[in-house]
């Protein structure tokens, strides 16, 4: 009668952990070309809140006469543009991306990013609104900014909700503080406040992710 088989010195316990290392590779591998490239969101949004704020902030009308001799309504323009840039770029990329998806996966990602647009178009009209009933132009531009920097900060945090993702928790988290915080500086210490702490957030946490990405690289091809 034959004993039971030994797998002693067969290596199936090396075998398995080779297994689940490849497993671990492909899912990682998966992952970063399936998902929106986090250093380019992340660069235009930043840049968007940076150019776009800090605009708005050098040509505020101060003693001394502003930084930026431009109209503020054209700094606040050119605030808009940039995020109009960003919000096309975001939705693009995303879309890209969607399209090596199917099912649930990608109508998730084309329904977050057509968020985007929807939100900041109605922060637009809550705010026409607000003019037209009366509220004074120091008060719109003191809530304009934080509104939007709200608006940001909740898509990231309903993005980290879906795909349970810490850097776009810390992002929101860190938008929608900045946003709170911001109107306790008055007009234009709000902008300065959205320009270095809101665009600047968003810079260092591309440079961030752009230096872990060369770690996740190298260790993708183990």
């Amino acid at each position: 009668m034959a004993g039971p088989v030994s797998t002693a010195g067969s290596g199936a316990p090396e075998d398995v952990r080779g297994l689940l290392a490849d497993v671990a590779r492909q899912d990682r591998l998966v992952r970063a070309r399936t998902d929106a490239d986090p250093r380019l969101v992340l660069g235009v949004w930043g840049a968007a809140q940076l150019l776009g704020f800090g605009a708005v902030a050098a040509a505020w009308p101060v003693p001394g006469g502003p930084l930026l001799p431009v109209p503020v309504l054209a700094a606040v323009g050119l605030y808009a543009v940039l995020v109009a840039v960003a919000v096309v770029v975001t939705v693009r990329h995303t879309g890209v991306v969607a399209r090596g998806l199917d099912g649930p996966s990608q109508r998730v990602r084309r329904l977050h990013g057509l968020s985007w647009p929807v939100a900041f178009n109605a922060v637009a009209a809550l705010v026409l609104a607000m003019g037209l009933a009366g509220a004074g132009v120091e008060l719109l531009m003191l809530l304009w900014p934080a509104l939007t920097g709200l608006v940001v900060g909740q898509l990231y945090l309903a993005a980290a909700a879906i795909w349970q993702d810490p850097l776009r928790l810390g992002l929101g988290l860190w938008m929608v503080l900045v946003a709170v915080v911001a109107p306790f500086a008055g007009t234009p210490g709000n902008y300065v406040v959205m320009a270095l702490a809101g665009g600047g957030g968003f810079l260092v946490a591309a440079v961030a992710v752009a230096f872990h990405a060369r770690r996740g690289v190298m260790a993708v091809a183990r």
